[in-house]
């Protein structure tokens, strides 16, 4: 069994691919181009972007290379953060998250996977503020029923 490595760095990636070939089974199955225009292409003899997999990638790890910035920006203090009720108003009338495509738009043009990585960060980040935000409520809720237990048991006395 013969173990190659093909690397790629494009399009804000860095991937590593390692893959086996035994012998002559599986080396019809697998086409590699290369020579077009600086276009690599694996199953596919007309490459779009620099690389080109028509199939299923499997990798032990995949680098992106950010070329936007993370979303730290949500911790700011001049974020406008959307409240729960906007939130639950947009769902009610888009059926998807604001700022996340459509299924349907994800559909026709597919995903960027650094931008939507960026997305859900970003989303994982304000749903944390108003978890940040819920657990003060809860806890001022809890000291003012403690209190008023307190204020009970005293009254009974």
């Amino acid at each position: 069994m013969e173990t190659s490595f093909f690397r790629a760095a494009c399009l804000g990636f860095s991937l590593v691919f390692s893959f086996s070939l035994r012998a002559q089974l599986y080396t019809d199955e697998v086409q590699i181009i290369g020579g077009l225009g600086g276009k690599v292409g694996v199953g596919t003899t007309a490459p779009e972007p620099k690389l080109t997999v028509d199939g299923t990638v499997s990798a032990e790890e995949v680098k992106v290379d950010l070329n936007v910035p993370g979303p730290d920006y949500v911790f700011e203090a001049d974020y406008p953060l959307p409240s729960l009720e906007d939130t639950k108003a947009y769902i009610e009338q888009n059926k998807h998250l604001p700022g996340i495509p459509s299924s349907d738009k994800m559909q026709q043009n597919g995903v960027n996977l650094l931008e939507m990585n960026m997305k859900l960060l970003e989303k994982v980040e304000e749903l944390t503020l108003h978890l940040i935000d819920q657990n003060k409520q809860l806890a001022a809720q809890k000291a003012r029923m403690d209190g008023m237990e307190k204020e009970l048991k005293s009254i009974k006395k």
